[in-house]
């Protein structure tokens, strides 16, 4: 019996050591997975994506639509000239026109690849390009070139988006 308590001697503080490092794993292996299921259901990348897609729309504060047909065209048009201007694109390759219309001259094509991307294909741009009148500038559609010209202007944004939530609906998507 004597023996018997000889080799036991190291066996308590050895099992208080393993269930302490069991106790960290356990710790350690729950953090890592609410990480994980944290980092599956944060959405932050994907609302500044929606947001930075959304400021050139909401710049103006545009009258509001249920249905994108019902909406003013030239405001959409508008947005599509606005996100044109801020894209890394930029209007670098471009050229300027002269005369009584001075500005950037951008062929339609190019807006129309704004427009379509912003507001999809359910509005066929194509027999509605027009001047549009806004408020400390005008841009001016010239159909003999089938381009814009863009005022040489800066303009500060009045509103700026912000996306508190996204929900999947179907084919859509829901913000909030």
């Amino acid at each position: 019996m004597a023996k018997n308590k000889g080799k036991n001697k190291l066996a308590f503080p050895i099992g208080i050591i393993a269930g302490f490092l069991a106790i960290i794993g356990l710790i350690t292996v729950i953090n890592f997975t609410a990480d994980k299921i944290n980092n599956l259901t944060d959405k932050t990348a994907e609302k500044a994506e929606y947001e930075e897609m959304l400021r050139p729309v909401v710049m103006f504060d545009p009258d509001p639509f249920d249905d994108l047909t019902q909406a003013d065209v030239s405001q959409l048009l508008n947005s599509a000239v606005w996100a044109l201007l801020m894209s890394d694109e930029g209007t670098e390759q471009y050229s300027y026109s002269e005369g009584e219309n001075f500005g950037i001259v951008v062929p339609q094509a190019d807006i129309e690849k704004y427009f379509t991307n912003l507001f999809g294909t359910e509005i066929n741009l194509a027999s509605m390009h027009s001047s549009i009148d806004m408020s400390g500038y005008d841009i001016v559609y010239d159909a003999a070139l089938q381009s814009y010209i863009l005022p040489v202007t800066g303009v500060e944004s009045a509103y700026t988006p912000k996306v508190y939530d996204i929900d999947k609906q179907g084919s859509s998507r829901v913000l909030t």
